[in-house]
């Protein structure tokens, strides 16, 4: 046995992604979803760009798409 984790955000319908979510909703598979919110997330990166010297922060709270994540967790 073994775990699969998979992460996608919320865009599409009726493909591979959606069909594994919408099971794992409806208990037709084994997976367990899970939805971890954007504003739920408590990180942020920073880094000093090369060409200016800015310093850049990028977090769930500061310029990132405001998108439900989804992980996907299949414990064979």
């Amino acid at each position: 046995g073994g775990s699969v984790i998979i992460i996608s955000t919320c865009n599409g319908v009726g493909n591979w992604y959606h069909s594994t979510w919408e099971g794992a909703v409806n208990h037709e598979n084994d997976f367990n979803p899970i939805v971890v919110n954007w504003w739920d997330m408590d990180w942020e990166i920073k880094y000093k760009d090369e060409f200016n010297g800015e310093t850049l922060i990028l977090s769930p709270c500061r310029d990132l798409r405001k998108c439900t994540l989804h992980i996907y967790l299949n414990q064979s």
